[in-house]
């Protein structure tokens, strides 16, 4: 999990999901993120040891359900999941990607070691514009990660 951006801090009262263990936590926020559905990641989580360990200590035995998900994702603001080109590429491109835009690589740089790494042509290849949308969106949610995990919050 080295490189991943802090983790949201644990608002309110904690319910099922925000009394997990930061890395599962970690986990599971990264796979909300990259649009797993909740039929996918819900047998994963409840067939965790230290998940039922929690549930059987603080809520009776009883398991994470849709509903809890729904929650901790409108509780994290995950309502909404990024679909452009950029949010479409694999975790560790995306963090490629804010480490060059990080380090203000001009933008028809990026887009030529993508496509060029990708093997992307034409319509599916990446474009300064979709750099230009994701800088605004997901860089700037990356990079108050990055911010928040230098300050330690």
């Amino acid at each position: 999990m080295s490189g991943m951006a802090s983790l949201p801090k644990r608002p309110g009262l904690p319910g099922k999901c925000d009394r997990l263990p930061d890395a599962i936590r970690a986990e599971l926020l990264q796979r909300l993120r990259d649009g797993q559905s909740g039929s996918t990641i819900l047998p994963w989580l409840n067939g965790l040891e230290p998940v039922r360990a929690i549930l059987r200590k603080h809520f009776q035995g009883l398991r994470i359900n849709d509903q809890s998900l729904s929650k901790f994702r409108r509780r994290h603001a995950l309502g909404v999941a990024r679909k452009g080109k950029v949010a479409r590429l694999p975790y560790l491109v995306r963090e490629k990607i804010n480490l060059r835009l990080r380090d203000n690589q001009p933008y028809a740089v990026i887009c030529a070691w993508v496509n060029r790494s990708r093997k992307l042509r034409g319509p599916s290849a990446i474009i300064p514009q979709n750099l230009s949308a994701w800088r605004w969106g997901g860089f700037s949610e990356w990079l108050q990660g990055q911010n928040s995990e230098t300050r330690g919050t």
